[in-house]
């Protein structure tokens, strides 16, 4: 039965449902609710997945749109209590401020980041350290084998932790973004997850939409030792860029005091977002 009015969710509309013990563990459809999150820009992009620039207006209809991350190839600039426009070049990476909080909690393990696990570990001394030496080459191997690592690409799994996904071999994107960050900061390389958008020519039944989705982040030293953000998309397959259609929303350490809160303002996006898609290349 259902008690209660619906109560919304973003701009999705949530009804409270009183189950019994039957109907609450019985299975659900995750891509039922993760469709109706699609947003659907202003027109299609072509060639997506070689996209080193684009130029985006976000924005909500009422209210006002929540900060939006701003930091490595990506540019957040406020225009209305309702817009912002997001720029991201994969050409133009600016140089990261690092303070030795943030330096701590990007290479600590967490409950979900658990970089200190055996497993994790293990999947880390896979690679090739003669082959690939420097820690960005290391971090694109390291890309490369979560993906084929994680067989099962299933929208079924909750919030898994890298411990439990190394060990299951199966998840979605949070899956891939939590398990690569664990495997860098195993290797000594600062990271952090990305939780924004990616377009997809077809996804769920939907064409030319923007779904919500997570990656990662490692932090690398040019060799004048200026630290800079790269983004590493795990669920991308080998050989394959982060390219300029991921819009970054919420960047997270996913740090045990403050992780998930971190993440609280894309709940408020969900059902309201509306992209304009202003320069492409």
């Amino acid at each position: 039965r259902r008690d209660g009015a619906a109560q919304p969710l973003g701009g999705l509309p949530m009804t409270i449902i009183a189950a019994d013990k039957d109907l609450a563990l019985s299975k659900v459809d995750p891509p039922e609710l993760m469709k109706s999150t699609l947003v659907k820009p202003d027109k299609p992009i072509a060639n997506a997945r070689t996209a080193r620039r684009a130029v985006y207006l976000l924005s909500v209809d009422a209210g006002e749109l929540s900060e939006i991350a701003s930091g490595g190839v990506q540019k957040a600039i406020r225009v209305s209590p309702s817009e912002v426009r997001v720029t991201v070049d994969l050409d133009d990476n600016v140089p990261c401020r690092f303070g030795p909080h943030d330096q701590k909690l990007a290479l600590a393990p967490s409950t979900l980041i658990t970089s200190n696990d055996e497993q994790v570990k293990a999947l880390v001394a896979r690679i090739d350290r003669v082959a690939n030496s420097t820690p960005a080459a290391r971090a694109e191997a390291m890309r490369s084998l979560v993906f084929s690592h994680i067989r099962k690409k299933s929208l079924g799994v909750g919030f898994a932790s890298a411990a439990d996904v190394a060990r299951t071999k199966e998840g979605d994107c949070s899956e891939h973004g939590v398990l690569l960050a664990a495997m860098l900061r195993a290797d000594g390389i600062p990271s952090r997850v990305v939780s924004g958008l990616v377009y997809v020519d077809e996804f769920l039944g939907a064409e030319g939409v923007f779904g919500y989705h997570m990656w990662t982040q490692g932090l690398f030293e040019d060799a004048d030792g200026t630290a800079r953000w790269v983004d590493l998309d795990a669920t991308l397959g080998p050989l394959a860029v982060c390219d300029a259609t991921h819009i970054a929303l919420v960047n997270s350490f996913l740090d045990d005091d403050n992780g998930m809160n971190s993440m609280v303002s894309l709940a408020g996006l969900l059902g309201r977002l509306k992209i304009k898609v202003e320069e492409i290349k």
